[in-house]
């Protein structure tokens, strides 16, 4: 599967994806999905890319004009392949990479400002409680968001009705497709 940059400053540029099958890219249609319907809210924001795989989701964020974007996995696979990309897009300036478990990143404090954009694709093999601990953590742990921020968790759609975020994350937002759902939930302060 081949993978490019959809729109901005790096369109059709190719991204490199991890060798193996650990990582299960986005889909290009999905992937232009999620951005026309985040529109202009891209633009100048601060991005998380968790469990970022190739990073595709991050780099589109800022071919499209994000500020910054931080990148986690803890894939030796995706490590590699993301820091070619970040090198090869010339975006060093606007991004880190952490090599690291997202759970345990996520129960610390926040090395950054709080992110604006926070994209959750976990591997699908993870279950209603994996994403349901990776919610709880961020509810608990407001370094990471403000109010307003948004997260966009990518998930199976068998779990989808099974998944039972914190009451301030406001689910604002559903795109289905094929077997993945898409949830959109606004940050609240109460």
């Amino acid at each position: 599967m081949k993978t490019r940059i959809l729109a901005g400053l790096f369109k059709n540029r190719p991204i490199l994806l991890p060798k193996g099958v650990k990582t299960r890219p986005i889909t290009q249609s999905l992937k232009k999905s999620i951005f026309d319907i985040l529109g202009e809210r891209i633009a100048g924001a601060n991005v998380l890319d968790l469990f970022a795989g190739s990073g595709s989701i991050g780099l589109e964020a800022l071919s499209r004009g994000s500020r910054f974007c931080l990148f986690v996995d803890k894939s030796r696979e995706a490590k590699n392949a993301l820091c070619q990309n970040i090198e090869l897009l010339k975006v060093q300036d606007r991004s880190r990479f952490l090599y690291q478990d997202a759970f345990r990143l996520i129960e610390g404090p926040c090395p950054f400002s709080p992110f604006d954009l926070l994209f959750l694709d976990p591997p699908y093999p993870f279950g209603r409680q994996g994403y349901e601990r990776l919610l709880s953590i961020l509810d608990k742990n407001r370094s990471w968001t403000h109010e307003g921020s948004l997260l966009i968790v990518e998930m199976p759609s068998v779990l989808a009705t099974c998944i039972e975020p914190p009451s301030r994350f406001i689910r604002d937002r559903v795109k289905r497709t094929g077997t993945t759902h898409v949830a959109f939930y606004t940050v609240s302060l109460t």
